[in-house]
C-alpha cells in the first residue's frame, strides 16, 4: 500500500457550521469521547474513540459537544508538489490533509518536518533534456540520465535521501527501454513502487510494458485502463490516478 493507513478522525463542519470553526474542531485526541456527531437525516450520536479508533456508538457522557458537525476518515492528497508550491503543507494541513503523496521534489527538500505525512518520490528519473528539466521543473525536479546504469544510481540515490516511490516521465524525450526496465527492477528490489507521468493510452500501455507500478495522472483518451495489466487491475481504487489496494 502506498500510503499507511489513516486513522485519527477528521471532523466537517455541516452547513450551519462556518468554516473558520471546522480548524479548531479537527483534531481530537486519539482517546476521546464525541458527543452530538451528526448522522444523514439530522440524527445525532455520541462516539468513544480510542487510539484513533471509533470503539463504541451510543448515549454517552463527560465527552466533547461537536455541535452536530459530521465526522470522517482523514484526507490524503495523492498528487502535490510541496517544493514548487512552498508553504502549501500548512494550508492543506489547516484544511483537513493529514498526508500526501509529493510527485517531484528538489532532493533536497525532502522532510519529516512538516505538519502532514509525506510519502516522497523526490525528482523524476528522466533522460537527458526529458521532462519536467526544459520546463517548470528546471529546478532539481528531475534526474536526467543517460543510460541504463545511471537510472539505477539514480533510484538507489532518491531512496537514500528519503524517497519511498520513483516517477518517471513517458513523454519524449524518454528513456530507453532498457534504462526504463533498470529503474523498475531497481526501484522493486528496494521496496518502491514506480508512478509514471503518462498523459495518453499509449503512455500508460508503455508504463504497464515496463513493469510501472501506477499511474501519477489518469490519461485523457478513451478507456486508458484496457489492457494496462497491473495499471489496469479492476480491484484498484483510483484516486487522481495513483491508487491503493
Amino acid at each position: 500500500m502506498l500510503l499507511t493507513p489513516l486513522l485519527a478522525p477528521l471532523l466537517l463542519a455541516c452547513a450551519s457550521v462556518p468554516a473558520s470553526d471546522t480548524a479548531e474542531a479537527a483534531a481530537p485526541a486519539a482517546d476521546a469521547i464525541l458527543e452530538n456527531v451528526r448522522l444523514p437525516g439530522d440524527a445525532s450520536v455520541d462516539l468513544r474513540v480510542e487510539d484513533g479508533v471509533i470503539v463504541e456508538i451510543g448515549e454517552l457522557s463527560g465527552g466533547t459537544d461537536l455541535g452536530g458537525r459530521f465526522i470522517a476518515p482523514a484526507f490524503a492528497d495523492s498528487h502535490v508538489h510541496l517544493a514548487y508550491l512552498n508553504g502549501a503543507a500548512e494550508p492543506l494541513a489547516d484544511n483537513g490533509v493529514v498526508a500526501a503523496v509529493d510527485l517531484a521534489a528538489p532532493l533536497g527538500s525532502i522532510s519529516s518536518g512538516l505538519p502532514i505525512d509525506v510519502v516522497w518520490a523526490g525528482p523524476m528519473v528522466t533522460a537527458d533534456g526529458g521532462y519536467p528539466t526544459r520546463s517548470w521543473g528546471s529546478n532539481g525536479y528531475g534526474t536526467e540520465c543517460s543510460d541504463a546504469e545511471e537510472a539505477r544510481q539514480a533510484v538507489r540515490d532518491h531512496h537514500a535521501a528519503g524517497a519511498r516511490v520513483i516517477k518517471v516521465p513517458l513523454q519524449e524525450p524518454l528513456l530507453s527501454d532498457e534504462a526504463l526496465l533498470a529503474v523498475a527492477d531497481e526501484a522493486h528490489g528496494l521496496g518502491l513502487m514506480v508512478a509514471t507521468h503518462a498523459l495518453t493510452d499509449a503512455m500508460a500501455a508503455k508504463g504497464a510494458e515496463m513493469g510501472f507500478d501506477v499511474l501519477a495522472h489518469t490519461p485523457t483518451e478513451a478507456d486508458p485502463l484496457e489492457d494496462l495489466g497491473p495499471l489496469g487491475e479492476p480491484d484498484e481504487v483510483w484516486i487522481r490516478g495513483v491508487r491503493r489496494r
